[in-house]
């Protein structure tokens, strides 16, 4: 993996506010000294960690990539426990549990799929998380299957990583403060397929209050009880109508809700559909895609749309 030079810069470009660089600092633009991550390391452990107690447990032998999940959890007030095999993760599991899961696809003595499988009925409120190995990287249906959470494909940037370890702690805040629900942005999934829908929900969870219907006519219903949601993440080819009728219902409902509509396609685009999704550019997304994509499509969309923007 070549993820080393990004182990003390990674994701400083998200938000998170750099402190003032030192005259003697030849870091380029952007990044941070290593005194300076030092500094900020010690201020986040004494300031978030001992206060939250959150552990993530990472399952790989790569010391690389321990290093990084460790100051990434850091980072979002986490504390990283690293084991190198399935057999030390499961004796650290029989005396604790932690928030999530974080396991590479290939252990020295076992799957990580296969861990994950075994730990999902047993942890069913726990993140799980895999890493697919680059020998892996078509297995990453399955390891949804077996109960991941989320799914990372090696090598893959550091944000990627930065990305779930951000929606473990907010998944985290979400369980103790169940109050911050409220304040989540709602997101109106409409998808047929459970399984998809369940993937999709599971996924999204960590940013989004997530309402699935398996239909067009289900979700406009729960806009006229419930009220509008922020967002709407529909199937292009819906089971009870056009997917144009679907897009003009909405506003006929919620004025401006369509501008909020984002929509999946999959499968050969029938020249109709095709004018449809022309006229939407920048909202829909094709089948299929790595979570990371819709999460940063949806986000994108809800800043551009928001009132007042």
């Amino acid at each position: 993996m070549d993820l080393g030079a990004d182990l003390d810069n990674v994701g400083f470009h998200h938000g998170l506010t750099l402190p003032e660089k030192s005259a003697r600092c030849t870091c380029p633009p952007g990044q941070v000294c290593c005194a300076q991550w030092n500094d900020m390391k010690s201020e986040m452990a004494s300031a978030e960690l001992s206060s939250v107690g959150a552990v993530v447990l990472v399952v790989d032998g790569d010391p690389t990539l321990q290093a990084l999940i460790q100051k990434l959890c850091a980072m979002n007030g986490l504390l990283a426990r690293e084991v190198a095999d399935r057999a030390t993760a499961l004796q650290f599991l029989d005396i604790e549990t932690p928030t999530a899961v974080i396991c590479g696809s290939r252990l020295g003595d076992g799957d990580g799929i296969d861990l994950v499988r075994e730990l999902r009925p047993r942890l069913p409120s726990v993140i799980l998380v895999v890493l697919l190995a680059a020998e892996d990287g078509d297995r990453e249906l399955e390891a949804r299957d077996a109960g991941a959470d989320f799914v990372v494909a090696l090598p893959a940037a550091a944000d990627s990583v930065l990305d779930v370890v951000r929606s473990i702690a907010s998944r985290r805040r979400i369980r103790d403060m169940p109050a911050l629900l409220a304040m989540m942005p709602r997101l109106l999934l409409v998808e047929e397929d459970s399984w998809l829908a369940g993937v999709l929900r599971r996924g999204l969870a960590a940013s989004f209050a997530v309402t699935v219907t398996s239909t067009a006519g289900a979700a406009l219903d729960d806009i006229r009880s419930r009220g509008e949601p922020d967002l709407v993440l529909s199937e292009l080819r819906l089971p009870d109508m056009q997917v144009e009728q679907f897009h003009d219902r909405l506003d006929a409902i919620a004025p401006g809700l369509s501008a909020r509509a984002i929509y999946m396609t999959g499968g050969s685009v029938t020249d109709t559909l095709q004018s449809f999704l022309s006229s939407i550019p920048g909202r829909w997304i094709h089948k299929p895609f790595p979570m990371s994509s819709v999460r940063a499509l949806l986000a994108s969309v809800l800043e551009r749309e928001r009132p007042g923007n």
